[in-house]
């Protein structure tokens, strides 16, 4: 297991710039009252004005002008994506800044309340930017699963290539770290970040997994219902259902991440389990508390280029013939694997799809239709 290094690869120098500028903005309010904190005294800007500052900063730096063909975009159709990837990303490192960086480290907590308060501001000037995004978004979802527009594949070459190359390390052998991955992404049906760090891979039968580590929904988590049915409810949720003695009074409360989950696989089980350890010997996998932003900020850009190498399972022209800036990706083995996993299972999308949240850990409706968009060729064998 590895731990993170520096690099060009780890570093976001527009936030890290931004944060330095922040810190001592956000410290010089703290000796004032609420009011001043957000209005700002003494010409020094208050959070409110700091918010709006670092907004028209963002679109400046990056503006969201052009259509994938060139075109102008409207203001209208503009979603700011990396805008929205920023913040995140911003009020993050803001988060987490430590008592010994402010010049005056007992004003911590005050420190703290102003970012909350900055946060907040700053999500809520990207509000009409984020439901835009999930507006399109979900669109999409809809027009590329519509019958007409489902892509039909044939995963048997490709599960038969990652069979062979699981094989190959579970004997002793040595291949490329990103066909593993790759593999392993294809035949399980796991997040980059969960293959690369969080996940914890336990054979229990010839196609079967447990899985921990699962990244989705981090407020999330599972509890026993009345019936003796493991629900996903976050915490606020099941704090209700316990005093409304809707769960089991011994019932307890885990977090996603910390629940087991049983996952079937393509292949079987013990190369899969082979491959994660042969990923961690090549020093591959990171912590399994590592920042999933930071897994993937560090590996997308080799996996996407395995995935153009040797993966490409629908051609890009494909996908764009639907959606003109859809394409192959990574992630998108993710729904290759669920679409296999209905093949060996048997079944359509309609009737197979109430088992997405517990083979994927997908709770999200429109996630969860996103991989209602492939459909198997005949007589595709998806089961090594």
């Amino acid at each position: 297991m590895r731990t993170r290094k520096s690099g060009t690869d780890q570093v976001n120098t527009y936030i890290d710039h931004r944060v330095k500028e922040l810190i001592p903005a956000i410290e010089a309010l703290t000796p004032f009252n609420a009011t001043d904190r957000k209005k700002g005294k003494n010409g020094l800007k208050g959070w409110k004005m700091l918010a709006a500052e670092e907004t028209r900063r963002l679109k400046a730096h990056y503006p969201d002008e052009t259509n994938s063909d060139g075109s102008p975009k409207p203001e209208s159709d503009r979603t700011y994506t990396t805008c929205l990837r920023q913040i995140t990303a911003l009020k993050k490192e803001l988060k987490q800044i430590r008592p010994d960086a402010l010049e005056d480290p007992e004003m911590i907590g005050r420190f703290r309340t102003i970012v909350t308060y900055l946060s907040e501001a700053l999500s809520e000037q990207f509000t009409v930017y984020t439901s835009m995004k999930n507006i399109t978004y979900a669109a999409r979802v809809v027009t590329r699963s519509k019958s007409s527009h489902r892509i039909e594949i044939n995963l048997e070459p490709f599960i038969q290539q990652a069979h062979t190359i699981l094989s190959v390390v579970a004997n002793g052998g040595d291949m490329d770290w990103r066909e593993v991955t790759c593999a392993i992404a294809l035949t399980s049906g796991r997040r980059m970040a969960e293959i690369l760090a969080s996940g914890k891979f336990t054979k229990i039968s010839d196609y079967e997994i447990c899985f921990g580590g699962q990244l989705k929904g981090k407020l999330s988590g599972i509890a026993t219902d009345l019936k003796g049915n493991e629900i996903r409810i976050n915490k606020i949720r099941f704090d209700q259902m316990k005093l409304l003695n809707q769960i089991k009074p011994d019932s307890k409360f885990f977090l996603l991440i910390d629940h087991e989950f049983t996952i079937p696989t393509l292949v079987k089980a013990d190369l899969i389990v082979s491959g994660i350890q042969y990923l961690a010997d090549q020093d591959k996998r990171l912590a399994p508390s590592e920042d999933p932003l930071i897994v993937n900020r560090r590996w997308s850009k080799p996996l996407s280029e395995q995935i153009k190498k040797d993966w490409m399972i629908v051609a890009d022209e494909v996908f764009q013939a639907i959606d003109p800036v859809d394409r192959m990706s990574f992630h998108k083995l993710r729904s290759c694997y669920f679409i296999g996993i209905m093949g060996a299972m048997g079944g359509t999308f309609a009737e197979q799809k109430d088992k997405a949240e517990s083979i994927l850990g997908d709770k999200d409706l429109n996630a969860i239709k996103a991989y209602d968009r492939f459909k198997l060729a005949p007589g595709t064998k998806t089961r090594i």
